[in-house]
This record gives C-alpha cells, sequence and structure tokens, in this order.
C-alpha cells in the first residue's frame, strides 16, 4: 500500500483566482490613492457638503483643484508629480470639508471605507478608474461581477477550511480504525465529508477508496479512485492513483483493465524512481507496483515471470526494511512481499520454499504485533500468515501442525470481524479461516457458519466477483 509522509499535516490549498476580463489589462498602471481621492472629491455628499459650507476658501480651493484635473486630463506627460499634487489637493479639500460639517465627516467615512476597500486590489482600482472617467454603470458591473467571484472564492475558502478541520479527524479515525476502536463504516463517513467539502484533493479520494475496498462497496471505491485521478496534482499522486483504479478493477473481476492501469502506474514509479535513486518513498512506491505487476502474471500463469517481479520488490523492501527498521509501513511492506513469493513458490510447488517464505512473513508480523499489541493491521496480517502456513503444512501431510496454524488464524479472525462488521476484507478473512479449519478437520459445522456468512454478503452485492468461488467451493464441500 502506497502512503502519506505526513497525514496529520495541514495540507495546503489554492484558493479560486479571479478570472479577470481584459478591461483590467492595465491595472498596474492604476495608482489607487489617486482613484480613492477623486472618487472621494467627486462623490454627490462631497457637493452637497460644498453648498452648504462654500466660503472663499473652500470655492478657491475647488477652482485650484479643477484647474490642476484639467492639466492632468490634457497634459502631453501627465506625470506622476502633477498626479500626486492633485490627489493631495483633493484630500485636503475633502478634509476641511468634513472639519465644517460634522454631518458630512460621517457620511464620507463611510464612502471612504467602501471605496478603500474597493481599491485594495488591481482589478478593484481599475473600476473606480473607470467610475471616476464617468464610466459609472459598466464599472458597477464589473464591480458586481467582482464581488461575486469573491463570494464565491470566500465561499470555496470557508468550505476548504472546515475541510482541513473535518480531515484532521478523519485521519484519526484511520489510527483509531487499525486499533480496532473505530469502524470502517465511521471513517467512511467522515472522509465522505471531506470530499464533499473539498473535492481537489486527491489523497483524500485515495483513503475514501480504500475504505469504501474494505467495506465491499466496489462501485464507490472505483468512483472514488477515478476522482483521485482526476484530481492528481503530481506524477506520484497520479502513480498512486491508478494503482488505486487497478486494485478496484482487479476486485470487480476487470483484469484486462486492471493490467492497464497498474503498468501506467508502474511507468511512472520507474521514471520517478531513476530520478532520484536516493528517495527511499519512490522506491518504496516501486516495489510496491512491482507487487502489482507481478500478480498480473500470476493470473496469466507465467510463474517465472511473476516471481521475477515479486523478487524485484522484494530486494527494495529488504533494503528499505533494513535502513529504518522502525518504519512499520516498510516492515508491513516487507511481510507482504515474502508472503507473495511464497504464494508463487507454492504454485510451483516448492513447499518447502513457500513455507520459509511463509514464516518470514509471520514473524515480521508477530515481532511488530508484540509491539503494538492493539494493531489491527498486525493481527490481520498474522492470521493470513498462519492461514498460508497452515496451508503448506497441510500439502506436507501435518496435518496436526496444520490444524494449530488454522486455529490460530480463526481465533484472530473471529476477533477482527467481530470488532468491524462493516469491514468485509475481514470478513472474508473469517469466511475463509473457518474453511479452512472445516476443510482440513472435517467437522462441516466450520463449513456451514462459512457458508452462512458468505451467502448474505453475496446477496448485498458486498462479496466480491472473485470471492464468489468460495461459495462454491463451500457448497460443494458441504455436498460430499
Amino acid at each position: 500500500m502506497f502512503f502519506r509522509l505526513d497525514r496529520i499535516s495541514k495540507i495546503s490549498v489554492t484558493l479560486v483566482s479571479l478570472l479577470l476580463s481584459s478591461s483590467f489589462a492595465h491595472c498596474a498602471d492604476v495608482d489607487a490613492r489617486a482613484e480613492v481621492a477623486a472618487a472621494l472629491y467627486a462623490a454627490s455628499a462631497t457637493q452637497a457638503a460644498f453648498e452648504r459650507v462654500s466660503d472663499t476658501k473652500i470655492r478657491a480651493q475647488r477652482k485650484e483643484i479643477e484647474q490642476l484635473r484639467s492639466k492632468v486630463g490634457t497634459s502631453a506627460a501627465q506625470t506622476a508629480n502633477l498626479r500626486s499634487e492633485l490627489s493631495s489637493k483633493e484630500e485636503k479639500y475633502v478634509a476641511e470639508l468634513a472639519e465644517r460639517d460634522r454631518a458630512y465627516d460621517a457620511e464620507i467615512s463611510i464612502f471612504r471605507g467602501s471605496v478603500q476597500d474597493i481599491a485594495s486590489t488591481p482589478e478593484g482600482a481599475a473600476a473606480l478608474a473607470r467610475y471616476n472617467e464617468g464610466g459609472e454603470v459598466s464599472a458597477l458591473t464589473i464591480l458586481d461581477d467582482i464581488n461575486k467571484a469573491r463570494q464565491k472564492a470566500r465561499q470555496k475558502r470557508d468550505l476548504i477550511e472546515e475541510a482541513a478541520d473535518i480531515r484532521q479527524t478523519a485521519t484519526l479515525a484511520l489510527d483509531a480504525r487499525a486499533k480496532g476502536k473505530v469502524t470502517t463504516d465511521q471513517a467512511v463517513a467522515r472522509f465522505e465529508e471531506v470530499t464533499k467539502l473539498d473535492p481537489d484533493v486527491s489523497w483524500d479520494w485515495v483513503e475514501l477508496d480504500r475504505l469504501y475496498q474494505s467495506a465491499g462497496r466496489l462501485s464507490d471505491a472505483r468512483t472514488a479512485a477515478e476522482h483521485a485521478a482526476a484530481t492528481a496534482r503530481s506524477e506520484r499522486d497520479q502513480e498512486v492513483a491508478l494503482s488505486e483504479v487497478g486494485d478496484v478493477q482487479e476486485e470487480q473481476g476487470d483484469r484486462a483493465a486492471a493490467r492497464v492501469s497498474y503498468q501506467k502506474s508502474l511507468d511512472i514509479g520507474e521514471k520517478l524512481a531513476d530520478r532520484d535513486p536516493g528517495n527511499m518513498d519512490w522506491q518504496q512506491d516501486l516495489a510496491v507496483n512491482y507487487g502489482r505487476v507481478g500478480l498480473v502474471y500470476v493470473q496469466q500463469g507465467n510463474l517465472a515471470a511473476a516471481l521475477t517481479y515479486y523478487g524485484k520488490s522484494l530486494s527494495i523492501q529488504e533494503t528499505l526494511a533494513a535502513r529504518d527498521p522502525g518504519n512499520t509501513d516498510w516492515q508491513k511492506d516487507l511481510a507482504v512481499s515474502h508472503s507473495k513469493v511464497g504464494d508463487v513458490q507454492r504454485l510451483q510447488r516448492d513447499q518447502a520454499a513457500a513455507l520459509a517464505s511463509y514464516q518470514k512473513s509471520l514473524d515480521i508480523a508477530e515481532k511488530q504485533a508484540a509491539r503494538d499489541p492493539g494493531n489491527m493491521v498486525w493481527q490481520r496480517d498474522r492470521s493470513v500468515s498462519y492461514s498460508k502456513v497452515g496451508d503448506v503444512q497441510k500439502l506436507q501431510g501435518d496435518l496436526v501442525a496444520a490444524l494449530a496454524s488454522y486455529q490460530k488464524s480463526l481465533d484472530i479472525a473471529e476477533k477482527q470481524a467481530a470488532r468491524d462488521p462493516g469491514n468485509m476484507g475481514w470478513q472474508r478473512d473469517l469466511i475463509v479461516s473457518l474453511a479452512h479449519f472445516g476443510t482440513a478437520s472435517g467437522e462441516r459445522s466450520y463449513l456451514q457458519r462459512a457458508l452462512d456468512l458468505a451467502l448474505p454478503l453475496k446477496k448485498s452485492g458486498k462479496l466480491a466477483p472473485a470471492d464468489v468461488k468460495l461459495i462454491d467451493a463451500l457448497q460443494e464441500a458441504l455436498a460430499q
């Protein structure tokens, strides 16, 4: 499984950019201060105040401003000094009126706040310039559009911030789920809320896809995986998303499509690993991809090719695990690699080699589970490893040892399934464990219980197509 480097870190997001029309191409040339001063000077409130308190000084100021405005408007130079001088005189004129008229002072203060806010952005300042030039109607239309865009941006920002808060809780829910304290359905609900509020984060869709797979909701899982691919912002994100799409396609029985998705993911993984051989995370991704392609060859019956790819994966995982023995993700992937190699060896009828590989996988799981007894992921790995060890022991004719291994697998699977009934992976593990123990021991009650668990899952559509054969095998065994 691919993993996040920092699950609980805040995920950076990019807010929606305001799309401006070509009319704002000259925004950089607009002097915001000058446009604010011009708007205040030309405001209807300013004109009304002038008429109320007009005297020789105020009239002289106004005449001087009008003369200067004429120069700025017609002068070929239109120098910055002239504009600055005009703005200063307009500001002084408005301040003089405000000192003489308290009602105007209050009114113009509110107007000033609005105008300054409009001019605080380049596009707003440009619209204000158009307003001041006599294009009030078109300027107001533009400002309306800007306000709508800002409103949408604020709404998007609020949703993203809300999603960030819930994402932190959802990430903790994943950890609690691994400890058996939170069910799959509870974790699903949280990530559904996150993706609803902020649907543009690829990793959220990856997590939701994996949860859906665990819940047996394969159609939803495929949709989530496809969303992960569509929202991928980097090559690595695309690599992970494609592998997730392939996993769901595999579960749905669409193996041809899964092979294509896995190969695309591997192509990206090899390119990234070649680009930076020292990046251990990319090496780990490459190892996971080799394992998925190895599965494709197993399904095709090309065991030699499968063992080659599984071997490549195992070699990388051994290197990573040796470099950082405390990295539990890498330890888990190493255990999985040993188990997959064992699967091929068993198909090749090399039971001794298969048992050795399964035992290595089991040893890692046992060691990690001893360090973290409450971790349900490691407990599940123990259960699967015991089951595979039992399979080989049975083939070797050591039925006593096989039954002991199956019993250990079953004990763990019973606890797992009881803790999280909505986790279809754990329900399947229980069915398989019951079937193995029942077949090896000859006790029909275990087979019947396995069938009783499998049939409702098939009816509800939560049993993967690839697992339907379990029902046929159980029914056949009971018939005998």
